[in-house]
C-alpha cells in the first residue's frame, strides 16, 4: 500500500477517480502492486548521488513510455554492474533495490556493523572510507564553489570509523 502520508496527500485525486471508499480502496491496492510489476533491469553505476545512493541512467520503457530513467539504487556503489528491482518511478527517476551484484566495486569493503542493511543509518559504510571522504568532500564543496568561486576547501576533519559505537545508551 502507498504511505499514509501519499495516501493522506492525495486522497481527493483519488476519490475523484474512483467515486465510493469501496472503489478508493481496490484502486489504492491496484496502484501499490502496479510498482511491484515492473521487470528486473541491468544497470552500471556511474556515481554515487547526493543521498548516498549509486546513480545509473538507462534507456528503458516503464508504462509503455522509451526514454532515458535515472536509477537510484541504495547500497550500489560506482562501476558496479547490478541487476535492479524498481519499486517506484517518480519525475525523479525510478528507485530500485539491488537482487544481484555482477561485478563489484573494488571500493567495496565489508560493513562493520551488524545492522547495516536493516538499520540504513550509515549509507556508505560498505563505500572504503578514502572514497567515501572524496564523495563527502565534494558534496559539501560544489554548492560553497557556486557561491563563491575563490573559497578553496583544505581538507575535512573526520571522525573515526565506528565512533557512534563509543556512545552506550
Amino acid at each position: 500500500m502507498p504511505s499514509d502520508k501519499f495516501a493522506k496527500k492525495n486522497h481527493f485525486q483519488f476519490y475523484k477517480v474512483f467515486g465510493s471508499d469501496e472503489r478508493l480502496n481496490e484502486g489504492k491496492k491496484l496502484w501499490a502492486t502496479s510498482l511491484k510489476n515492473f521487470s528486473s533491469k541491468t544497470v552500471e553505476i556511474s556515481h554515487v548521488g547526493s543521498k548516498g545512493e549509486g546513480t545509473s541512467k538507462l534507456y528503458t520503457e516503464f508504462d509503455y513510455i522509451d526514454k532515458e530513467y535515472v536509477f537510484f539504487i541504495p547500497f550500489s556503489l560506482p562501476s558496479e554492474k547490478i541487476i535492479v528491482q524498481p519499486i517506484s518511478k517518480s519525475s525523479e527517476g525510478v528507485r530500485g533495490n539491488i537482487l544481484e551484484i555482477i561485478n563489484s566495486s573494488t571500493e567495496r569493503i565489508e560493513p562493520q556493523c551488524n545492522h547495516f542493511f536493516k538499520c540504513g543509518g550509515c549509507i556508505l559504510q560498505h563505500w572504503k572510507f578514502e572514497s567515501y571522504n572524496k564523495w563527502k568532500i565534494n558534496k559539501l564543496s560544489f554548492p560553497i564553489n557556486l557561491i563563491s568561486p575563490e573559497t578553496e576547501i583544505k581538507s575535512m576533519i573526520t571522525s573515526q570509523l565506528k565512533s557512534l559505537s563509543l556512545i552506550h545508551i
